[in-house]
């Protein structure tokens, strides 16, 4: 997504975009293990205005798509995000891609502490533990980037 890497490459003088986020983590936290395969074949895609106004979310990591959505310019419409705002949404999307494993056959994912059946949306388990310690970690990397 190009809004993302404009974002990223102008704040820490990087040419590499969203990937020095992920460079970023496992330097970071070299012990946290990575999906490399839903990490390869990562789709970002911008949420539409009916989506946000829908939901609310800034962004959302959809597993079974493998897809992070993350709104793009929300002040086209009446609402106002900043860049740090926008990128807190996306690094927090992040670390749900990078810990998260679609298993299709058992209509299972499994996210960080958290594992739901994606047929059965009541079925999560952990999953405040599982958004907390998410959050942790992108305020742990907020602090190296924002010192």
């Amino acid at each position: 997504m190009d809004f993302i890497n404009e974002i990223v490459n102008k704040k820490y003088n990087t040419d590499r975009g969203w990937l020095y986020l992920v460079d970023l983590i496992r330097e970071r936290f070299p012990y946290l293990h990575i999906n490399e395969e839903g990490l390869a074949n990562l789709q970002i895609v911008s949420l539409s205005e009916e989506e946000f106004r829908a939901t609310g979310f800034v962004g959302e990591y959809v597993a079974s798509k493998n897809q992070l959505r993350i709104l793009e310019r929300a002040s086209d419409f009446d609402v106002t995000f900043t860049e740090e705002e926008i990128l807190e949404t996306f690094l927090h999307e992040l670390i749900h891609v990078l810990t998260s494993k679609y298993l299709p056959d058992q209509d299972m994912i499994l996210e960080g502490f958290n594992m739901r059946r994606v047929s059965d949306k009541t079925s999560s388990f952990f999953l405040g533990l599982n958004e907390g310690v998410t959050q942790f970690i992108v305020n742990n990397l907020l602090n190296l980037l924002y010192p």
